[in-house]
């Protein structure tokens, strides 16, 4: 049986992405794809309140956009993490959090879907600049727990792999030990290769381009995020401009 593999990327950074593309691939490899945190969402329960019980072979282990508790052991050289430049990611979660994300289910408890609902009136309330300065502490310390809490991770940026997204994934099959039919993969990927033609802000995916807090964001917010990341960038590869 294959050992199990964690697919892991950072809210805002080509999760979705990530985990559409793998789905399938993971699949055609003879794994059995699970989301606990997309299931959890959808039933309204809080992910980083529970635990999950991880099998070491027989799964692919997705959908990760968060890692509260550690990963196993095992899970080293086998869990791939996409990551993005923090203040892109921190405007797209504005545009997200305000307009597109999919609220939460309820079938276990309506809390979730109460505090999502705050959370987008007060989105929608304040100005993007206010809010990516309000999200940025929370954003810190969700990069920390990734970078500590998957161990020997092969790290993805976001914006090294956006527009090659074909070369992306044959090095993410191979680093898994993965093999799936080379005209599955590449189908999946041509299906997932979305770009839009202008910028879409009521949509999941609205603009891919790197550099977009750029023109969304005042140049005293780009300061102050330079300054809070300027640590984590570094670690995560990224260059302060």
């Amino acid at each position: 049986m294959l050992p199990s593999i964690f697919i892991v990327g950072l809210v805002k950074s080509g999760s979705t992405l990530l985990n559409r593309i793998m789905r399938p691939i993971t699949a055609a490899a003879g794994l059995t794809y699970r989301s606990p945190a997309d299931e959890m969402f959808k039933r309204g329960l809080n992910f980083k309140k529970s635990t999950v019980d991880f099998e070491p072979f027989g799964y692919a282990y997705g959908g990760f956009r968060d890692l509260p508790w550690p990963l196993p052991d095992y899970a080293g050289g086998r869990t791939v993490v996409l990551v993005r430049d923090p203040r892109d990611a921190l405007t797209s979660f504005y545009f997200s959090m305000a307009y597109s994300h999919v609220p939460p289910g309820t079938a276990d408890s309506p809390d979730l879907l109460r505090a999502f609902e705050v959370r987008r009136d007060r989105a929608r309330a304040t100005t993007i600049d206010d809010f990516v300065l309000r999200e940025a502490p929370g954003h810190v310390r969700l990069i920390r727990r990734i970078l500590k809490n998957a161990p020997r991770a092969r790290l993805y940026r976001y914006e090294e792999i956006i527009f090659d997204k074909q070369a992306w994934t044959a090095d993410m099959v191979e680093y898994l030990g993965l093999t799936a039919p080379p005209r599955l993969i590449s189908n999946v990927v041509a299906r997932n290769d979305v770009v839009p033609a202008t910028d879409a802000p009521l949509e999941h995916i609205r603009h891919v381009t790197p550099g977009d807090h750029r023109d969304k964001l005042r140049l005293e917010t780009i300061a102050a995020l330079d300054t809070m990341f300027a640590r984590l960038m570094k670690k995560m590869g990224y260059p302060i401009a």
